[in-house]
């Protein structure tokens, strides 16, 4: 008697952002490092937090945004600990501001209700919104258990983070379950690079929810270790969570 298996069915991935849609993200990341020179040890420790309200004004044919309005409901940092600067809270100048974040032809701006050009006056919600998250979706439908592959530097930018010069490595996504058209999917990422003359070596690990029906992202965390020289001149551990709700 031949049993054949069932059929795996394969999905697609992709992000459709119609006119209207409205949807808010709360995120936030922490950082704990300890470096070492002259046989003594500094300690830092700081957290960022989020939250904005976009809003998609006009899309184009493809349901891709070309105008968003932002408002910044919160965006703050925290210093828990640093040797050199007093703990405490301060909010980022856009913080309670609204703005139009719009696709132009080779890159994108922000600008006030006003429409004047301020990209280069809120250096961090600008680095906030550009992160384009396509990079990190396969290129082709996947199945359950299926994997692929993204460059360290693209899946960088798409979770926010800078991306020095000489980065190297790869993050391998799987896609462990799909129940009810929600997609749960894990991740890796190792990677190296340079920054002021040290050497960083850096490990990711997280889990990432998609709503494949309504292709849009749910929840996206992450956590991490990074050694820098191998460990001799300091180490850290990261962590990252975002998650998004729809109207």
């Amino acid at each position: 008697l031949l049993l054949l298996a069932p059929e795996s069915k394969s999905h697609e991935f992709k992000y459709r952002f119609p006119k209207g849609l409205v949807y808010e993200e709360t995120s936030s990341r922490e950082l704990a490092m300890e470096t070492f020179a002259d046989a003594r040890t500094f300690r830092f420790k700081m957290r960022s937090d989020a939250k904005l309200r976009r809003t998609f004004v006009p899309a184009d044919k493809n349901e891709r945004p070309t105008i968003e309005k932002v408002e910044v409901l919160s965006l703050a940092n925290t210093v828990v600990e640093d040797p050199e600067k007093e703990p405490g809270t301060k909010a980022d100048p856009s913080q309670g501001q609204t703005f139009l974040w719009r696709r132009m032809k080779e890159r994108w701006g922000l600008y006030t209700a006003d429409d004047v050009e301020v990209t280069e006056k809120y250096p961090r919600l600008v680095d906030m919104l550009k992160n384009w998250r396509d990079a990190r979706l396969p290129k082709e439908a996947v199945s359950v258990g299926d994997q692929w592959e993204v460059p360290a530097r693209a899946f960088l930018r798409t979770s926010g983070h800078a991306v020095p010069e000489g980065v190297q490595g790869v993050a391998l996504f799987t896609l462990d379950k799909v129940e009810e058209a929600i997609a749960s999917i894990t991740f890796e990422v190792l990677f190296t690079q340079r920054v002021s003359g040290t050497y960083q070596s850096c490990r990711y690990t997280g889990t990432w929810l998609f709503d494949i029906k309504n292709a849009r992202d749910l929840s996206f965390e992450m956590t991490g270790d990074l050694k820098i020289d191998q460990g001799r001149s300091g180490k850290a551990e990261l962590a990252m969570k975002r998650s998004v709700t729809y109207r």
